[in-house]
């Protein structure tokens, strides 16, 4: 176990460590962001404990859990990052964050699916994995399979991707 340091919670987190959006103002009390991942991840960046120099890759998955996923970075990768600006690649498939959310007992319902930001995570999906299949879609995101089929045949045509089992 990792001593707690200087009133940080870095000690206190997993090396995994997934943080619920809404409970997370101590954990990110010493957290400041030192880069930025850009388009096409936008929800991905590292920050640097400013009592214990700790650093993390901070996921933000805000469009079904609402969590944020923090993934210690040890001297090598954190180097890497800071000095040479190569990303680890461990979150940079949305789905991962999904997945690892999923995992870790994490759901949410939404009072109406068809007026959410699920649409653009099916898309993306979609986009990051060509032919992903309705039944996959809906284990991501938890829905059941004619919720997530219909929100297929949307992404279908809105965008163009490519759903298996969407008709």
């Amino acid at each position: 176990m990792r001593s707690h340091t200087l009133g940080c919670e870095c000690s206190r987190l997993e090396d995994l460590a997934i943080v619920p959006m809404g409970h997370h103002e101590d954990v990110f009390r010493t957290l400041e962001m030192v880069r930025k991942r850009g388009l096409p991840w936008w929800w991905l960046y590292a920050s640097t404990c400013q009592s214990c120099g700790q650093t993390w890759l901070v996921a933000q998955e805000e469009r079904q859990n609402d969590l944020f996923i923090l993934r210690r970075l040890d001297q090598v990768a954190s180097d890497r990052l800071l000095r040479d600006g190569i990303w680890p690649v461990e979150f940079d498939r949305y789905e991962r964050l999904l997945v690892i959310g999923r995992d870790a007992g994490h759901s949410v319902r939404f009072f109406d699916v068809a007026d959410c930001p699920l649409i653009h995570t099916v898309i993306d999906s979609a986009r990051e994995q060509p032919g992903i299949r309705v039944s996959e879609l809906a284990s991501l995101l938890n829905l059941n399979p004619a919720v997530a089929r219909d929100l297929a045949r949307q992404a279908v045509e809105r965008a163009g991707v490519t759903i298996s089992g969407s008709n």
